[in-house]
Formats: C-alpha cells, structure tokens, sequence
C-alpha cells in the first residue's frame, strides 16, 4: 500500500516540476516590456529589438512617432502643476 501511495504522490508532483523547468528555460517574448530596476528605465522590445524606453530623462524612440492631436513642450510646468495637485493614492 505505501508503495501505491508514494507511485501516486510522484504521478502527481511530477507535471509540476516539469513546468517549472519549463518556464525556467522559456525565453523572453520577442515583444515584452521589461522593467530594468538597476537603471531606473522601462524598455519596450518589439520583435526582439528595443525600440523604445522610458526613464527620468523622458520617452526615447528608436524609429518614428505617429501622433492624430498637438504635442507641446511645456518644460516641465505642466507636469509639475498637475502631479501637484493630484493625491498621492492616484499616482501610485
């Protein structure tokens, strides 16, 4: 009887352990957003190449930008106006 109870404890624990190889191995996706803490930068990879990142400094685009509305510059002002104004539970 034991020797039962240990075959099925290893029928069940054996898929687990097969999956966690599995997603230990998987490479990233060829499209993903990967958030690199060290440097304080979001990456945004499209078909394996990073095409664009988002840090402190600003947005950065490796190509071309299609926009429909008005981009303006504001140095600033604006941003700080308006994250002034809004409670810390909405930022975060």
């Amino acid at each position: 009887m034991m020797k039962f109870f240990i075959f099925v404890l290893f029928l069940a624990i054996a898929p687990l352990h097969a999956n966690a190889q599995e997603s230990a191995e998987t490479p990233p996706a060829d499209t993903r957003i990967e958030v690199d803490e060290d440097n304080d930068v979001i990456r945004f990879f499209i078909d394996g190449e990073e095409a664009a990142y988002l840090s402190k400094e600003g947005f950065m685009v490796r190509d071309s930008v299609a926009y429909g509305g008005t981009i303006r510059d504001h140095n600033g002002k604006v941003f700080e106006s308006n994250t002034a104004e809004t409670p810390q539970e909405e930022v975060e």
